[in-house]
């Protein structure tokens, strides 16, 4: 039955190493999908219920979710990585084989210098500063943060992660939990950008936190601008890029790939005049602009 072949299916999910938020999308949908079909068979369902299924929505993001989660679903039902099938599958072939209309893709969310010129004034007066310029050079995920923090250390100078003298930060796969069967994929950030080491040091010898709570976090993003949750490495992704014109690089430091960038992160618009001040918002410039004390 339905109901009991998405059970086993997220229980496989989750001892994998997806984020929060993917297992929580897989959650959402294959319990609404649950809801529909829960005492039918797997073999029942047919290519026009997943259809309908999935065309509920009228976002196309949403659409678009639908269809990918339901279809790695059915995947497992047809045996890919499925430790419940004995001799043979439940089922022969996908219902889910047809493919969403391409659309328009809208410009990527990316914040301005202004914008970051006020997040940071607006951090430094609720004690969060630390946070936001990490995340704002780091590139890094939240989750990844989050774990970076947990197990590294709340400050500059105790975490085991930052090499101050080496210029690197080092990001192992205790933090990077990407799915992946290789044990000791990670990356480092080498040979640190001049403008964030100066912020490190300063970080350090004020002893200021790196950290925040997510709703310390949602509250001053949105003070600034916009609600998407990834708008923060969106734009460290984008700068990153456009400064330094090696994606590669930009890539490997990020985590992800050259395709992802320029499909979801890279925001091409950004003014060159952006980029420029950007680099050169140090600790004493930040000072002179009021953004700090």
């Amino acid at each position: 039955k339905v109901k009991d072949a998405v059970q086993m299916f997220l229980e496989k999910q989750e001892q994998r190493n997806l984020s929060e938020y993917t297992l929580r999308d897989y959650r959402n949908v294959l319990s609404l999908f649950v809801d529909e079909y829960a005492e039918a068979r797997i073999s029942m369902i047919k290519p026009m219920d997943c259809k309908k299924f999935v065309q509920e929505k009228v976002s196309q993001n949403n659409r678009k979710h639908r269809q990918i989660y339901l279809k790695a679903f059915f995947e497992f039902c047809c045996g890919k990585n499925n430790p419940y099938c004995e001799d043979e599958a439940w089922l022969r072939k996908n219902p889910v084989n047809w493919e969403l209309p391409k659309i328009e893709a809208n410009e990527i969310t990316c914040l301005s210098y202004d914008d970051i010129v006020k997040l940071l004034r607006l951090s430094f007066q609720k004690g969060l500063l630390g946070f936001y310029v990490f995340r704002l050079f780091s590139m890094m995920r939240r989750e990844e943060h989050l774990r970076f923090v947990e197990i590294g250390g709340n400050k500059v100078e105790q975490n085991n992660y930052i090499n101050l003298d080496e210029r690197r930060i080092t990001i192992n796969n205790q933090v990077y939990k990407k799915r992946s069967s290789y044990e000791n994929r990670g990356r480092h950030y080498n040979e640190i950008e001049d403008t964030f080491m100066e912020w490190l040091h300063y970080l350090k010898d004020n002893n200021i936190p790196i950290s925040a709570t997510k709703r310390d976090e949602q509250l001053i993003r949105n003070l600034v601008k916009g609600k998407k949750r990834n708008i923060l490495r969106h734009t460290a992704i984008t700068y990153h890029t456009l400064k330094f014109r090696d994606p590669m690089r930009t890539a490997y430091v990020a985590g992800n790939s050259v395709e992802m960038i320029q499909r979801h992160y890279l925001n091409m618009n950004v003014p060159k005049d952006d980029i420029k001040r950007f680099f050169e918002l140090t600790p004493t410039k930040a000072k002179e602009i009021g953004i700090i004390d």
